[in-house]
Parts: C-alpha cells; sequence; structure tokens
C-alpha cells in the first residue's frame, strides 16, 4: 500500500464533514413557540448578494425570494412592461432529491409519494425523539428503550424495528435496505456520498437540498444547537444527525431502488449523473430568469422611499424649548409609532422616545416559585444578569400568590392551544362553560402578563449568584440612560412603555410580544427598570456621571397592549392629567386602526368594546396585524419625524450624536437594534415571497408539536416555520408588502462608515443588497446612501 493510499479515508471524511458543516452553517434558527422571535430565516448566508442566494435556493429548492412576476404586474402603474411573458417560463429546472426522482420514474399513482413519506416520517420522529426536552422521557416503540441517544441512532433503531413502512409503501424489500445502513452517523455520511456524490464533486450544495427539504427541523435543530442552554438534555450537533436521517433516506431508497427494480433504477442512475453535471448551469438559468424580477423589486422599494425621502426633506420643526410634562419610552416596534403620534397630539410638551424594548437590560427572568429562568432580551444578546422575583412580604400570602400563578399558568397552557381548548368542558365539566361564555362574550379590559403584574412582588438582581452592588446598578442604568438618549431634562413623570399583545388560542402568540424580550411582553423589564430608576441610591449615583434626575421626578412602567391600544401603569400612579392623556390617546389610535380591521369606528365606548371583544375572541385569527408592512427603521432625535405620519411601518429609536461623543451609542445601535429590525423584515418578507416554504401556513390547521416546539399544518409534514398565513394575509389580498428594510441614521458619515468597516455583519448587510442603509444629515436636505461603492446621493 502506498503511503497516500492511507490518507484518502482521512480525506474523505475530511471533506464529506466539511462539506456537511457547510450545508447546516446556511440554515438559520427557529426558536420555540413559548420564546418565538422573528428572524431572517437566510441569515447565514448573508456574506453573498442577496440575489445569489436567491438564484442558487430557487434551485435547490424551488424557493422564491421575490414575489411573482404577476403580483409585480399588479404593482405596477397600466402600461407597465410584461414581466411575466419575459421571466416565468412553464417549468423552471430545480434539483431533485432521490425521493422526488423516483416519484417521476416509479408508476405510484395508487402509492404514497415518496416524497411525502420520507418527510413526514422523520418529521413524526424528530416530534417524538424532541419531546424529551418536555420532562418525563419518552420510549421508543421501535426498541422498549429510553430515549437517550443520538438523533441518527435512535432513528435507525426505529426504522430497523418497525416493518411498516414497507408495508405502507407497497414496498416489498425496503426493510433490507434500512438495516444495511451504517451504525453511527459519521459511517453513514462516508458511505452515502462515496455512492451518490460523483467522485470530484462538493456535496455541501446537495446536503443543503436535504436540510431544505425538512427545513423547519433543521431551523429548530439550529436553534438546539447554537443555544444548548435553552434545551437541556436535547443533545449535541443536532443539525448533523438530521442531516444524517435525511441523507440516510436517500442512499436507503438508492439501494432498495437498485436491487428491486433494476431498470427503474438504471433511470435513476442516469438522471442523477446528468443533474449533478447540470447544477451550476441551473443555478445561473435561476439568476438570469431573476434579473428583471429583481429590478421590479427595486422598483418598488423605491417607491416607497420616495416619499418618505420627500418628507425627511421638509424643515425640521424647532425642538420643544421648556421642560417636558410627560415624557415616555416605547419600544422601536412599529406598532409603537401610531400610539406615539397619538400620545403627541395631546400636548406639545409631551415628548416620547424609542428604544429597544427590553430597556437596555439583559436579563433572565426568575418568576416566584420557578425552578428555571426566562430570556428577557434579544435572541443576538445572553442574558448576564438574573432577576430573581420575590414578595414584598414574607409571609404565607406569598407562597399562596406563586401556587396560583403556576395552576393559572398551567390552565393557560391548555387553554391557549388549538388541540386542548375543546376538549376543556369535557373534562372540566359544564362548570367550565359558564368562564368560557364569558371569556367569550364579556371579555374584561387588557391585562398584562400574571408573572409581573401584581404589586406584592419586587425583584432581586444577581450577577453569578451575587446580588449586583450599588456601583454595579449605578453603572447600568447610567449606560441605559444614555443610549436611550435620555440624560435630561427630565419631566415629572416618564412612562416607560413596554409592549405585549392579548389573543386566545394562538400558538403564535408570542410572536406578537416583544421580540427584544425573548417573545415575551416589556412589562418585568419596565418595571425593573422603573425600580431602579426610583431608587434614591442610584439617583445619587447617577449625579456623579453628570446625570440629574429631579427629585420631582417619578418613572412609571407600563404596558402597551398592541391589540387593544390600552396603556396599563403598574406600582406608581400616575397624575390625573396623565391618565387623561393616556386614555385620549388610546381612542385615537383605536380609531385610526380599526379600518385595518374592518372594524367602524363608531363612539370610542362601543370602538373600545369591539378591540377587547376581538382580543378575547377564542374564534379570531387575526387579533392584530402585528409588525406587517414594516418597511423603514429610523435612529434620529424625534424631531426629526414628529411632524411625519409614518403610518405604523417604521421602527423608531431616539438618537443624538452630538450626546454620543465616542460613537458608542451608534454602534450599538447599527449592531443590535437595527439588526433586530432587519430579522424582523426579513421575517414577514419570506412569509410572504414563498409563504410554502417559510410561513407557517393556516392557523385554523395548526397542530402543536411538543407543547412548545412548533407546529404541523395539519397532522404531518416538516414542522412549519414563520408567519401564519393570517398574519400576512386578510382572505383577499397580502398585508404586507414585502420590501427591504430601509434604515436612516442621523449621524456624521465617518462613523456610520467606521462602525461598517468594522462589523463584518453590518457590512455583509449593506454590500450584498440585505437592507439598505441612508444617512440623515444635519442639513434636511442632503440624503445619502452607503453602498459596496462608497456613499451616493439618495
Amino acid at each position: 500500500m502506498k503511503p497516500n493510499d492511507l490518507n484518502e479515508p482521512l480525506a474523505a471524511q475530511a471533506a464529506w464533514r466539511l462539506a456537511a458543516e457547510q450545508a447546516c452553517a446556511r440554515i438559520a434558527p427557529s426558536w420555540p413557540l413559548d420564546a418565538l422571535i422573528a428572524v431572517n430565516p437566510w441569515w447565514e448566508m448573508r456574506d453573498e448578494p442577496f440575489h445569489c442566494v436567491s438564484a442558487r435556493l430557487a434551485a435547490l429548492g424551488d424557493v422564491h425570494c421575490l414575489m411573482s412576476a404577476s403580483w409585480f404586474e399588479k404593482q405596477r402603474p397600466d402600461g407597465a412592461p410584461d414581466v411575466g411573458k419575459a421571466n416565468r417560463p412553464v417549468a423552471a429546472p430545480h434539483w431533485k432529491n432521490i425521493p422526488a426522482w423516483l416519484d417521476n420514474l416509479q408508476d405510484r399513482r395508487h402509492k404514497m409519494r415518496w416524497s411525502d413519506e420520507v418527510t413526514h416520517q422523520i418529521s413524526q420522529f424528530c416530534a417524538m425523539f424532541l419531546q424529551r426536552e418536555q420532562g418525563a422521557l419518552h420510549r421508543s416503540a421501535a426498541s422498549g428503550r429510553v430515549l437517550g441517544g443520538s438523533l441518527y441512532a435512535e432513528w435507525l433503531a426505529f426504522v430497523q424495528a418497525d416493518r411498516g413502512i414497507e408495508i405502507l409503501m407497497g414496498e416489498p424489500g425496503l426493510h433490507n435496505a434500512f438495516e444495511r445502513l451504517a451504525p453511527t452517523h459519521e459511517q453513514l455520511f462516508a458511505e452515502a456520498i462515496e455512492v451518490l456524490v460523483p467522485h470530484g464533486d462538493s456535496a455541501e450544495d446537495y446536503l443543503h437540498a436535504l436540510l431544505l427539504d425538512v427545513k423547519g427541523w433543521a431551523a429548530l435543530c439550529a436553534y438546539f444547537d447554537r443555544y444548548a442552554d435553552a434545551a437541556p438534555g436535547v443533545g449535541s450537533h443536532m443539525m448533523l444527525q438530521l442531516l444524517a436521517v435525511r441523507l440516510a433516506w436517500e442512499l436507503a431508497l438508492w439501494r432498495h431502488c437498485q436491487s428491486a427494480d433494476p431498470s427503474v433504477w438504471r433511470s435513476l442512475q442516469a438522471a442523477w449523473q446528468k443533474q449533478w453535471q447540470a447544477l451550476d448551469d441551473m443555478v445561473q438559468w435561476h439568476a438570469q430568469a431573476q434579473t428583471l424580477l429583481w429590478e421590479k423589486q427595486a422598483d418598488i422599494e423605491r417607491a416607497y422611499r420616495s416619499p418618505l425621502h420627500a418628507r425627511l426633506r421638509m424643515p425640521v420643526p424647532a425642538p420643544l424649548a421648556v421642560r417636558p410634562n410627560l415624557q415616555a419610552v416605547f419600544c422601536i416596534d412599529v406598532r409603537s409609532e401610531p400610539y406615539r403620534r397619538a400620545l403627541e397630539a395631546q400636548d406639545p410638551t409631551i415628548q416620547t422616545l424609542g428604544f429597544a424594548g427590553f430597556f437596555g437590560l439583559p436579563i433572565r427572568y426568575r418568576a416566584l416559585g420557578a425552578v428555571s429562568s426566562e430570556a428577557r432580551l434579544p435572541g443576538l444578546l445572553k442574558g448576564q444578569i438574573d432577576v430573581l422575583e420575590q414578595p414584598v412580604k414574607s409571609d404565607d400570602k406569598a407562597e399562596r400568590y406563586a401556587q396560583r400563578l403556576n395552576r393559572r399558568a398551567r390552565m393557560l397552557d391548555c387553554n391557549g392551544l388549538a388541540p386542548t381548548t375543546f376538549s376543556l368542558v369535557e373534562s372540566l365539566g359544564l362548570g367550565y362553560a359558564f368562564k368560557l361564555f364569558k371569556a367569550g362574550f364579556f371579555p374584561s379590559s387588557g391585562q398584562a402578563s400574571d408573572s409581573v403584574k401584581s404589586a406584592n412582588v419586587t425583584w432581586q438582581l444577581q450577577k453569578g449568584g451575587v446580588p449586583l452592588t450599588p456601583d454595579e446598578r449605578i453603572a447600568l442604568v447610567a449606560g441605559i440612560l444614555r443610549n436611550m438618549s435620555l440624560t435630561g431634562p427630565f419631566a415629572p413623570e416618564v412612562l416607560l412603555v413596554g409592549h405585549g399583545s392579548t389573543s386566545q388560542n394562538n400558538p403564535h402568540a408570542a410572536g406578537l410580544d416583544c421580540g427584544a424580550c425573548g417573545g415575551h411582553d416589556g412589562a418585568l423589564n419596565a418595571r425593573v427598570l422603573a425600580m431602579l430608576l426610583n431608587d434614591a441610591q442610584v439617583r445619587s449615583g447617577l449625579r456623579g456621571l453628570s446625570i440629574d434626575i429631579p427629585d420631582d421626578t417619578q418613572f412609571v412602567a407600563a404596558l402597551h397592549d398592541t391589540t387593544t391600544d390600552e396603556v396599563i401603569c403598574f406600582d406608581a400612579v400616575l397624575s390625573a392629567q396623565g391618565r387623561v392623556w393616556l386614555e385620549a390617546a388610546s381612542c385615537m389610535a383605536r380609531r385610526r386602526r380599526a379600518p385595518q380591521l374592518g372594524i367602524k369606528p363608531d363612539n370610542d365606548a362601543l370602538l373600545k368594546k369591539r378591540f377587547e371583544q376581538r382580543a378575547r375572541d377564542w374564534s379570531q385569527p387575526r387579533p392584530e396585524w402585528g409588525l406587517a408592512n414594516n418597511a423603514a427603521f429610523i435612529a434620529a432625535p424625534r424631531a426629526r419625524t414628529r411632524h411625519i405620519d409614518l403610518a405604523g411601518r417604521a421602527f423608531l429609536h431616539d438618537y443624538d450624536w452630538r450626546r454620543d461623543t465616542d460613537g458608542a451609542v451608534l454602534e450599538l445601535i447599527m449592531t443590535a437594534p437595527m439588526v433586530v429590525a432587519h430579522w424582523i423584515n426579513m421575517q414577514y418578507y419570506a412569509s410572504v415571497t414563498d409563504h410554502r416554504h417559510y410561513g407557517s401556513g393556516n392557523k385554523i390547521l395548526h397542530n402543536v408539536v411538543g407543547g412548545h416546539l412548533g407546529v404541523f399544518e395539519g397532522n404531518g409534514g416538516d414542522l412549519r416555520i414563520g408567519l401564519p398565513l393570517q398574519s400576512v394575509h386578510d382572505g383577499k389580498r397580502w398585508r404586507h408588502e414585502p420590501l427591504r428594510l430601509a434604515a436612516y441614521l442621523a449621524a456624521p458619515a465617518a462613523p456610520i462608515e467606521d462602525i461598517y468597516n468594522r462589523h463584518a455583519a453590518v457590512k455583509a448587510l449593506v454590500d450584498n443588497e440585505w437592507l439598505h442603509l441612508f444617512r440623515l444629515d444635519d442639513d434636511p436636505a442632503q440624503l445619502q446612501q452607503l453602498t459596496r461603492n462608497g456613499w451616493r446621493a439618495a
């Protein structure tokens, strides 16, 4: 044996491992339902131009990153070019995995399609396997052993013990192909790639195509792999294991066809070889076919930006020269913008600000009586501080309160999910029927989450199990105030307004809450920050840092219910005038939103009742429109936009570059809130351009998997990711216009460019046209766009 021969197995192993890891690295994570946040499903491919990713995804998985030609035609005035004839041939070529080829080559008119069975079998097994996270270990029906091995090993034991698959598919001998599969995923990869991948070709695209077949589970596995502390006991390298399972099906079907139907196998072999040879041409074909569509995409984005730019170029009114009577800090969420306008309309001395809804608190929250913590910060960040809920008075009432919360939480888990909703009366007796009737027809007013609305609790902040020192608390608060551009003057009352949503029978409810709070409402973060800011010791320390909060200033935590537009205050009593302003703002906001929901804006009392009924209606699939139609992100002083109706389409973050002498706040904005806004924007974008692959389908058909892992549409298929159809479509038309985010920063060019050059993710988003980045100058007439080639006039 030659020395080089000894290296061939090692080289082959390194090659498949690299290809598999690179394929897995293309899949973005998807969070479970109970911590659901919006994600760009193509985030891990941001280092490539968007149009290149679009062409490759179209070739590998029949994925659409653009709307259809006919849709673009409808957006244009009469006489626009016929995009459809130029760009939409009858059949677009795309990669077929082995089950799809067999569906075409075999006569399966009276048998289940291989593509459906492969996805269904893998999906059902993953659901069973991953329910271990729920608590009790589930036993494998195939082996009778407690699930404890890797995903691939457990799946292999399952299929090797289950002879029902070959009976279901009408394929005698199929079980033998499963018996021949390698015992470990490493051996499986080596064998399958040797058989299925032509010598000299990279397997990365092929393996990526396999993951696109089970993209929902792949995205969840990406979450488990990258956030292992959130899913203890699930195992490591979950996506690699899932890929091995999907590849095992390829190898098993190839071998089975070879032995059971040689003539079909010869046709399969020829088609398979030809497809490998044509892959690059296939990608290029889609790139050319999409050229004009990308031009039309740019046209509709300019059509949105053009009137916005005209308004941004208008002279900026002088800012308020006196001390505000009321200040209110809202989340940057697009749903806050209409409410802020309504509140500001009540009095010129009202000032509103925009800041990330977690209020800069990098916290994990442990409720009273709970044994685990919840992240209350953006998915991009990791918790640094533990917030432990404690009773104000240590007595039996606190223990009873904790027990009541736990009982209520278990009940909400039942009546909030579709599979259990309609069995509650049968389970609990007719005594519960009255509660159902009352909840549906006589709703209560808006509510905050039960875990944080009680006045009987306070919070201890710890880092590494040790309470924060006074200096640490002061430094934390000082940083937050500077980041939100709130260092004075302070109003007598300062509202810290988190936001949450109210809906019933809605597995995706967390997606309507605050993404910056990890898919929870923002009440806790607002209350904790208000507690810190009202602390005399903290205020004294802040004065030493040139942040002087007057003694008569009171910080009040509040929650904006984005379904009902009600604002609820906690802990402190708001002045009578403040309550009047909030009530008037809520009425105005509801009147403006009513037409979007098909509600006639009658008198304010009736309108409020209708919004509350909508929030409590168990049959309502569209309690609100969430962040649909988001299109812009603006980081600037509020004076730059206060005179503009942004129609609830813009994320608004307050920023004053004159107070940011070292550019640290701008850097934080560009690398965190702007990126989060991009994630949200692309989640909605993908859920519209390709709802089949990146939307979660019809809410009416949802079945929750594993209590919180995700949903099936119906009783099987892949795990569905993305937004439900009812979140982006009203039954007649799309309610979200898929536009790439337009981000505006009111800052000098030099610091923007410096941050852009130092942060690879930001640079990739701009250079590869995943978003559009603009600069607002002190001279409103000057508006510039940053591109890979530098600045240009917008």
